[in-house]
C-alpha cells in the first residue's frame, strides 16, 4: 500500500511538472518565434540538438522565476553528487531528468520483484535491487530512453499532444512494471512447483529406503 501511494504521488508530481511546462512554453516560443521569422537562414543552421536545448531552456527559465522552485533547484544543485551516483545524471531542472527518475524508479520496483524470489530479508532485497538498477543507470540506458521520451513529448507544440504522450509514456512504465511482476510471479510458481516436486521425490526415496530396510531385516530374520 505504501509503495502504491509513493508511485501515485510521484506521478502527480510528474503531471504537475509537465502541466507547468505546457502552460508557459507556448507563450515563450511564440514571443521568440516572432524575432526569428525574419532570419530563415539562421533557423536552418540550428541543429537538431540545438533545437531541443532551446525548447528546454525556455520552460526551465520560466519555472525558475518561481522562488520556491528556484530554492529547490539551488538545494539539489548542492547535492548534485547524489544524482550522479543514483541516476548517472547531473541535477538539472529538466524533463530529461524527470523521465530518467521515473524509468529508474520503475526499474528498481521491477528488480525488487525478482530479488524476492531469491532473498527473504527486506534489506537484502532492496540493496540487491538497487545495485542492479545502478548498473543499468551507469550503462546510460535510462538516459538514452529518457532522451527519446523527451523528443517524442516535444515533437508537437500542441498541449493536447503532450498530455497524450505523457499519459502514454506513464502507462508504458506501468505496463513495464506489470510485465516484470507477471514474469516474476510465474517464476515463483515454477520455483514452488519444482520445490514441491523435489520434496515429493525425497519422500518417495525415503519411503523406498525404509521399505528396502524392512525387507532386508525380514530376510535376515527368516534366514536366522
Amino acid at each position: 500500500m505504501k509503495r502504491k501511494l509513493v508511485i501515485v504521488l510521484l506521478l502527480l508530481f510528474a503531471i504537475s511538472f509537465a502541466s507547468a511546462q505546457l502552460s508557459g512554453l507556448e507563450n515563450q516560443i511564440e514571443d521568440v518565434s516572432g524575432n526569428l521569422e525574419g532570419n530563415v537562414t539562421k533557423i536552418r543552421e540550428i541543429t537538431e540538438r540545438d533545437k531541443w536545448d532551446f525548447i528546454g531552456s525556455q520552460w526551465k527559465e520560466l519555472l525558475l522565476k518561481n522562488k520556491a522552485v528556484a530554492g529547490i533547484d539551488a538545494f539539489f544543485t548542492k547535492i548534485n553528487i547524489v544524482f550522479v551516483v543514483l541516476f548517472a545524471h547531473d541535477w538539472d531542472f529538466s524533463l530529461g531528468l524527470l523521465f530518467v527518475f521515473l524509468i529508474w524508479l520503475f526499474t528498481l520496483l521491477s528488480f525488487v520483484t525478482y530479488a524476492r524470489l531469491k532473498f527473504d530479508n527486506g534489506w537484502t532485497v532492496f540493496l540487491v535491487s538497487l545495485g542492479a538498477t545502478l548498473v543499468f543507470a551507469h550503462a546510460r540506458i535510462f538516459n538514452y530512453l529518457s532522451n527519446g521520451a523527451v523528443k517524442v513529448f516535444l515533437y508537437k507544440p500542441s498541449a493536447g499532444w503532450r498530455l497524450l504522450i505523457l499519459a502514454v509514456e506513464i502507462l508504458a512504465l506501468f505496463a513495464y512494471l506489470k510485465l516484470n511482476q507477471f514474469i516474476s510471479k510465474n517464476l515463483k510458481k515454477a520455483k514452488e512447483k519444482r520445490k514441491k516436486e523435489l520434496l515429493e521425490e525425497k519422500v518417495e526415496s525415503t519411503e523406498r529406503f525404509q521399505k528396502n530396510m524392512v525387507k532386508t531385516a525380514k530376510e535376515v530374520m527368516d534366514v536366522s
